[in-house]
């Protein structure tokens, strides 16, 4: 079985997925597969994957946005690892998938390492940002057939819902540091590639300006506000401290430790 099947969606921008497929096979020296899922796939997208080396494409004419194309390539994956990777990002380093995957083997109950994301506008408490994360394939198979991600969420917060079924499972999330996932992964940020949220809320349906899906992720969890959010998983998700703890008697370096915001509650998210 391969180390590590590596998805990426993409919409079309071949000027960051050109860079992002060249710098897998320069720092990837484990077996692994590459995975791409081309939305609106144009002539000229499909013509650079068809000739890309080492890269199965999902060539679809349709957009399926992020959810359910992450869905459907993830159905064809045969790593025994699923590394989520945005088209803009660049790796940067050859032991990216060894630190990885160390932090996910230093506890059963570990379900997914990636960026510690703080966006105060949107989620005023830390969580994971899905653009370069790993996961434990069986991770996905354990909770049955596709969808594995909730397609309803068309293009966010599904990755936030997946995590609270996580959770509630009985797994753990593993936030770093956004300086040391930079140091793995350059993930071109908004401001740098020109493309903002509100700069396409035309090509996107309706849905996914709900407060990004908000009022449904209540609604799958049963709750009706932000508090009630932040402490859904009280007593039922690790304490840094136990993470802290759990870094000092392992081979992993403690500081990629994620340390909370001033003001954030004490938990891995």
């Amino acid at each position: 079985m391969l180390d590590v099947s590596i998805i990426i969606p993409t919409l079309n921008r071949l000027d960051c997925l050109g860079p992002c497929i060249e710098s897998i096979h320069r720092h990837t020296s484990v077996g692994y597969e590459i995975i791409v899922y081309a939305n609106c796939c144009s002539s000229e997208t499909a013509a650079y994957l068809h000739a890309a080396h080492r890269v199965r494409a999902i060539i679809d004419k349709e957009n399926r946005y992020f959810t359910e194309a992450v869905n459907r390539a993830l159905a064809q994956a045969r790593g025994r690892y699923v590394f989520l990777l945005n088209d803009d990002c660049v790796i940067l380093r050859s032991d990216w998938f060894t630190f990885y995957r160390g932090l996910l083997r230093l506890d059963r109950r570990v379900a997914m390492v990636g960026p510690y994301w703080k966006n105060i506008d949107e989620l005023p408490y830390g969580w994971i940002e899905p653009y370069a994360t790993l996961y434990p394939r069986q991770i996905f198979e354990r909770f049955g057939p596709l969808p594995y991600f909730d397609d309803s969420f068309v293009l966010w917060w599904s990755d936030i819902y997946h995590a609270y079924k996580l959770m509630a499972a009985g797994y753990h999330l593993f936030p770093l540091r956004r300086e040391v996932v930079d140091s793995f992964v350059h993930h071109r940020r908004v401001g740098e590639s020109g493309d903002t949220v509100l700069s396409v809320k035309e090509r996107l349906p309706k849905e996914c300006f709900t407060f990004h899906g908000r009022d449904l992720l209540y609604q799958r969890l049963g709750i009706t506000n932000e508090r009630e959010l932040a402490g859904y998983f009280r007593g039922k998700v690790w304490e840094r401290e136990a993470l802290r703890l759990l870094l000092q008697h392992s081979p992993i370096d403690p500081a990629p430790w994620a340390r909370p915001a001033e003001g954030l509650r004490a938990s891995p998210y």
